[in-house]
């Protein structure tokens, strides 16, 4: 009897464990489909799978993913795919998160703080970033470190360098499976005016770009900036990933899905960039996948003299709208989120912005507002050496 009741309880342990692989296998094959479904615009799919996954399974045999719990809740929240449903996506967000989804936390938070979806409610909205940064969520310890005063107007008297920008929109695609965007000639016109008018610099904007158009035009700007100068590049369009090289590429409006020869590899815009003479370099991406060309950011504690200390600094940047996901080309006013947020805040700034404060005040305004993630890192090696993208207003 004794070994029957030894026999029965390893049978048990052993039946417990393979359940536990299984669910493991089970929610990691479902959950990458859903997402591969999801990249390449098949919402549907997507919909079906993460509905599938969020549930537990018969009798209980696997837990709901906290993954596609929080994707799922993404989905209602934005409408994508679906209608939009707060207070289903609110449920479905807030369970992943109490099951330790950190971007599910960090999100509930941003939800709380914001008071537009839910009653604000700080002490709430401060304990899920908390939770989120205690789990090493890199949005959720950059929201908790202090805020950038947009309204500081103090500029220190230092020799800036001339500022140059090359901005890009692409709209009206010449092939058919690349369908037109509707937001991309009005976000380059619109961040053209604001950089040359309110900024000083020098502006080059290029709408419905051919390849060769855009080569040249970022082959000029790199021959106009000295040493002492800084370059910015803004590019709003198609962008495409290769997901088994991890390869990223813009689109050129004469590029075409069956036919790679015209799109822009980011390893030449990353090649472009590293042969710059400029002191600073920032790349700005509204594309999708287009966080294929960042390397990450650390978050480092400034000092009360940090512009002067990196003004002199070689900095190769790239701010991104969305990782690697897809982004979205509708906004409001006519201008992406994305767009929107980086207008904004450089409207609302009276003094000098360096590029990671920029992006700490933009991100929250997009991932609250629209499925993406907007990234900031060094590029790839370009030679970065520790500076940082500073916005003068003058």
């Amino acid at each position: 009897m004794k070994k029957l009741l030894i026999l029965s309880l390893l049978i048990l342990n052993y039946s417990s464990q393979a359940f536990d692989d299984l669910e493991d296998g089970y929610h990691e094959r479902g959950f990458k489909q859903g997402m591969e479904a999801y990249q390449t615009g098949d919402y549907e799919t997507a919909l079906d799978v993460w509905t599938t996954l969020a549930e537990p399974g018969i009798l209980d045999w696997h837990d709901a993913d906290v993954e596609s719990l929080y994707e799922l809740g993404k989905m209602y929240l934005y409408g994508i795919g679906t209608e939009k449903d707060i207070n289903k996506s609110f449920k479905l967000i807030l369970k992943s998160a109490k099951q330790g989804n950190s971007n599910a936390q960090f999100l509930i938070g941003l939800i709380y703080n914001e008071g537009k979806l839910k009653p604000q409610d700080s002490e709430k909205a401060l304990k899920w970033i908390k939770e989120a940064a205690e789990q090493g969520n890199d949005d959720a310890i950059s929201w908790l470190a202090p805020k950038f005063d947009l309204k500081q107007d103090t500029i220190p008297n230092l020799n800036y360098g001339e500022y140059y920008a090359l901005i890009i929109g692409n709209d009206n695609y010449q092939n058919q499976d690349l369908k037109s965007l509707k937001n991309a000639i009005n976000d380059a016109n619109a961040v053209a005016e604001l950089l040359r008018s309110e900024y000083g610099f020098k502006v080059e904007t290029l709408a419905d770009a051919s390849r060769e158009e855009t080569l040249k035009a970022i082959s000029k700007i790199r021959k106009l900036a000295s040493k002492k100068d800084n370059v910015l590049i803004y590019y709003a369009g198609h962008g495409w990933s290769n997901d088994d090289t991890n390869d990223g590429f813009w689109l050129p409006v004469d590029s075409s899905m069956d036919n790679e020869v015209n799109w822009i590899p980011n390893t030449d815009i990353i090649r472009s960039v590293r042969r710059m003479d400029a002191k600073h370099v920032i790349v700005v991406a509204d594309s999708c996948f287009s966080g294929t060309l960042t390397r990450g950011v650390n978050i480092v504690k400034k000092e009360s003299n940090f512009i002067e200390k990196i003004v002199n600094k070689k900095a190769r940047t790239v701010l991104t709208s969305g990782g690697l996901e897809p982004v979205t080309d509708g906004g409001s006013l006519g201008h992406s989120i994305f767009a929107s947020a980086f207008l904004s805040i450089l409207s609302e700034n009276q003094g000098v912005l360096d590029g990671s404060n920029l992006f700490n005040l933009l991100r929250e305004k997009v991932v609250i507002n629209s499925d993406q993630t907007p990234e900031y890192g060094n590029i790839r090696k370009t030679g970065h050496d520790g500076g940082d993208f500073l916005f003068v207003r003058q």
